[in-house]
């Protein structure tokens, strides 16, 4: 039911995984106390799942992409810390031996 939940499918088209997830709710099948009749009466009941609210799925959207951003900005931030580590360790073990350096 988790992988149902998590499914996600981009378009304008409409599936059935928020009904299935409905199904997988109820009680019933939870107990395993359905027979055959089941689904012909949630049928008849006009069961039907609800839609996820369109402004939790755009906020979802824009947190996933300011995360991502964040991140790759760190990884950029982290990966120029080190490269300047290297390059002092570097100047530093020229200095020590002596060396000139080449201009």
């Amino acid at each position: 039911m988790i992988a149902l939940k998590e499914l996600s499918i981009r378009g304008d088209f409409r599936t059935t995984v928020e009904y299935l997830i409905k199904l997988l709710e109820t009680s019933s099948f939870q107990d395993n106390s359905f027979d055959t009749a089941w689904l012909d009466e949630l049928i008849a009941e006009r069961v039907q799942a609800e839609k996820p609210d369109i402004m939790l799925g755009v906020i979802c959207g824009a947190l996933h992409i300011a995360d991502r951003t964040v991140v790759n900005a760190f990884q950029h931030f982290q990966t120029s810390l080190e490269r300047l580590v290297t390059y002092n360790k570097l100047v530093c073990y020229k200095g020590m031996s002596g060396k000139a350096s080449d201009k």
